[in-house]
């Protein structure tokens, strides 16, 4: 890769992170609420089971767009 698509990658993966960063802190959301991914605390056994299978079902869904993408 040349020097200037490197820094072209760089610069986007900054802003990237400035803006995901900044929707963050700005919306008014606790860590706890982050960490969910969208997903409310269950009540019952069952609800927290779907929480769970949530959250397993997005970061599999970013490991294989990282793979796709790579």
């Amino acid at each position: 890769m040349t020097p200037r698509g490197l820094k072209a990658v760089a610069r986007a993966a900054l802003l990237t992170i400035v803006l995901g960063g900044s929707a963050f802190l700005l919306s008014g959301c606790s860590w706890q609420d982050a960490l969910a991914l969208g997903w409310p605390t269950g009540i019952t056994p069952e609800g927290k089971l779907n929480r769970e299978l949530w959250i397993g079902s997005v970061i599999a869904s970013f490991v294989v767009g990282a793979i796709v993408w790579a």
